[in-house]
């Protein structure tokens, strides 16, 4: 067949292979004829340069060699030549670089180092986190799954990262590293992050509750989809699904960071993603729980209390301010409190009250958290009865204009009580480290941050 032959012979050629000794010879007449004498072309066009310099060449002719004189280097030459002595271009002179100084070194160094750390901040904070497990199954009923696993019993170690998931009908109570409480309600799935400044549970999908204990550093944080909810110790509710995020607080005060909003969460009160969620009462957001009647009733008393403690604030209500003499000349904020110390002592004497009456209140108040919540408090109150009845912040521009002055509190002191409360604040600033300074004289006391800010003149 035609085809056929066609074929065979198309299959010949390609297998064909050329004698190397023909193929180095054409190689060689190539190059020869790369490096011989110029083309025919470039003898015409070399012809015509006096009457280009002239400027005597048509147009289209012009176009035409100016195309050619940008291609071929010899009549560049020629050219160039053909207009007379080239130019010589005198290089400038590059001045001596200065030395630099040692210290600009350091410098530089320290500011490379300081974007390496400010960019590798999350995986540096998260490469430090403490070793061990993340949390432990404490107690579950219904299945509990690990998503890259299998089926969890009571007793299972979960490590950084690793989701589980609750099947239909289960709960599973975990204890996190930390020593914090998380109960997850049915069909939840989330992980745990470890990181030095403080464990975060990634949640995805479902319901928690978290009893955080105290954070010895940095918070526990809740994320999900579009809500962060941070904590130090304190009992609060997560929620997350296709419908958005709700938060709502049992104990303590949560800091919920929202798209569009920062807000600080008091018990009974809550924060919602979306507006479809807003509704929710908090206490439908535990109601699932096995400690629901916990929970109901810690939501109770926190709220009796507080508004008996409101009671208390609003009595005695200040017309004028005593402290206002005592300002700086031309301050640009100020702000006048009252001192909080009788408040302080009524809430410790209801909750110790109401503690004897409620089994959930007086267990939370013998809790972790709240043992260190009344060293607190104690710290506080062998200042706060030694001061008048108002307490004022101040804070002034720097001498420039250009700024501020650190901020200082003012307050009066009771008479005759001046040495005492200069001892309690020497031993409050040795319990926190030493930070601060005060100044102690005229009947009055001021604060601040260092002694430098304490200079500031007042008024008399």
């Amino acid at each position: 067949m035609p085809d056929d032959r066609l074929e065979q012979a198309l299959n010949a050629m390609r297998a064909e292979q050329a004698d190397p000794a023909e193929m180095e010879a054409a190689r060689g007449r190539v190059w020869e004829k790369l490096l011989s004498g110029e083309s025919p072309l470039c003898a015409e066009f070399r012809g015509e340069l006096a009457a280009y310099l002239a400027g005597e060449l048509a147009a289209a002719r012009a176009l035409l060699f100016e195309d050619h004189l940008s291609r071929c280097a010899g009549c560049r030459k020629a050219y160039n030549e053909a207009r007379g002595a080239r130019k010589v271009m005198a290089m400038p002179v590059v001045a001596a670089r200065k030395p630099r100084p040692a210290w600009m070194k350091y410098a530089m160094a320290a500011g490379v180092a300081l974007v390496m750390l400010a960019l590798g901040r999350g995986p540096i904070d998260r490469a430090l986190a403490p070793s061990g497990p993340r949390a432990t199954v404490e107690s579950l009923s219904g299945p509990l799954y690990q998503l890259a696993g299998g089926p969890l019993q009571a007793g299972a170690a979960l490590g950084d990262g690793e989701f589980i998931r609750t099947g239909l009908g289960a709960r599973a109570v975990l204890r996190l590293a930390d020593g914090s409480r998380l109960e997850m309600n049915e069909r939840t799935e989330l992980a745990f992050e470890g990181a030095w400044s403080g464990a975060t549970v990634r949640l995805e999908r479902g319901d928690v509750i978290l009893e955080a204990a105290k954070q010895r550093r940095g918070h526990l944080r809740v994320r999900t989809r579009d809500s962060e909810a941070l904590v130090k110790g304190t009992i609060f509710a997560v929620s997350t699904g296709t419908a958005g995020s709700l938060v709502s607080v049992v104990e303590g005060a949560v800091e919920v960071r929202q798209p569009g909003t920062d807000r600080v969460l008091k018990p009974g009160e809550l924060a919602a993603s979306s507006p479809a969620l807003a509704a929710v009462p908090v206490r439908q957001s535990v109601a699932w729980s096995a400690e629901s009647e916990k929970y109901f009733s810690l939501l109770a008393e926190f709220l009796l209390i507080e508004r008996q403690i409101a009671g208390v604030l609003h009595e005695g209500v200040r017309t004028e301010s005593r402290l206002l003499p005592l300002l700086p000349a031309d301050p640009f904020i100020y702000v006048a409190v009252p001192n909080i110390g009788r408040a302080i002592d009524e809430t410790v004497r209801l909750i110790e009250q109401r503690s004897n009456e409620n089994a959930a209140l007086k267990e939370w108040w013998g809790s972790a958290s709240a043992v260190e919540l009344r060293k607190e408090l104690d710290r506080v109150q062998t200042v706060t009865p030694l001061l008048g009845e108002e307490i004022a912040f101040v804070v002034t521009r720097t001498a420039d204009g250009k700024g501020f002055a650190r901020p200082l509190m003012l307050a009066e002191v009771k008479s005759g009580r001046e040495a005492e409360l200069r001892q309690a604040l020497t031993d409050l600033f040795a319990a926190s480290g030493g930070q601060g300074a005060f100044d102690i004289s005229n009947g009055r006391v001021v604060l601040a941050d260092s002694a430098a800010a304490l200079r500031t003149p007042l008024g008399a």
